[in-house]
C-alpha cells in the first residue's frame, strides 16, 4: 500500500473510508498504515525535541555551603550526545527512514573535515550488504540520496527483493567524499522464493574447514540458521 498516497489524501481532508475506496483497499489497512506513520512521526519529533533540549545551555545550580555561607557548586556530568537512525517498511521494497541527529554533531563533523556551510550536502547512503559481514567498506554497492538539511525523515523506494541493506546518514562534500555519522540496523527485503530462505551448505563447510575466514550467512537470520557443536 502506498503510504505516501495515503498521506496525500489525508492532507486533502479525505476520510479513511474514501481513501480505501480510492485505493481499492480496506478501511482497516488504510488506518493501520496511517497509525504506524503517525507513531513514527511522533517518535521522530520527540527525539528531535529531546536533542534540542540537551543542546541548550542551562545555568549551573548552586546551593549554600555550610562553611561561612560559601556557595557550593553542584557539577552535573553532561550527557553524551547520540545520533540515531531508524528504518521501517512502508511496502515490501520501500522504507521510511527517520533520525535524531543533534546539530552540534553535524557541525563537529563538518569542522573536522574543514568544510564550510556551502561546501557539503546532507546525504543518505544505502548499502547493499547481502550475505556480507559488513565492516563499512565491503559492500556490493551503494546509492546516495541527497536530502534537505532540516529533514527528519525520508522515503527510500525501489529496493530489490532478496537483499539485505543498511542506511547511513552523513555529509558529502563537493568532491563526493562521504563522511558517515550514524548507521541503521540491517534490514531485509522479502524473499521471492523458498530457495532464498537459507544459504548454501558449502558456505558452512568452507567456514568449518578454515578456507573461509568469516561466515557468509551472518546477515540473514531465519529458521534455517546454522548451529555448530564442539
Amino acid at each position: 500500500m502506498m503510504l505516501e498516497q495515503i498521506i496525500e489524501y489525508r492532507n486533502q481532508g479525505l476520510s479513511f473510508r474514501k481513501i480505501a475506496k480510492e485505493m481499492n483497499s480496506t478501511v482497516g489497512k488504510v488506518q493501520y498504515q496511517w497509525v504506524k506513520y503517525q507513531k513514527a512521526m511522533e517518535e521522530a519529533k520527540s527525539a528531535v525535541a529531546a536533542a534540542s533540549e540537551r543542546s541548550e545551555k542551562k545555568p549551573v545550580p548552586k546551593r549554600q555551603g555550610k562553611f561561612k555561607g560559601r556557595a557550593a557548586v553542584i557539577k552535573r556530568k553532561p550527557k553524551p550526545l547520540k545520533a540515531e537512525l531508524t528504518v521501517m517498511f512502508s511496502e515490501p521494497t520501500r522504507v521510511l527512514c527517520y533520525w535524531d541527529i543533534p546539530v552540534s554533531i553535524i557541525k563537529q563533523v563538518r569542522e573536522f573535515q574543514g568544510l564550510k556551510e556551502m561546501q557539503f550536502q546532507h546525504c543518505l547512503r544505502v548499502f547493499d550488504i547481502t550475505s556480507i559481514s559488513f565492516d563499512g567498506h565491503n559492500h556490493h554497492g551503494h546509492t546516495d540520496i541527497i536530502i534537505q538539511p532540516h529533514a527528519a525523515h525520508w522515503f527510500i523506494n525501489s529496493l530489490k527483493p532478496n537483499r539485505a541493506y543498511c542506511v547511513e546518514y552523513g555529509i558529502i562534500d563537493e568532491n563526493g567524499h562521504f563522511t558517515g555519522i550514524t548507521r541503521s540496523s540491517v534490514f531485509h527485503t522479502p524473499r521471492t522464493g523458498h530457495d532464498q530462505e537459507y544459504h548454501q551448505l558449502h558456505e558452512l563447510h568452507d567456514f568449518v574447514s578454515g578456507t573461509a575466514k568469516k561466515p557468509q550467512w551472518v546477515e540473514h537470520v531465519s529458521t534455517y540458521s546454522y548451529y555448530l557443536k564442539n
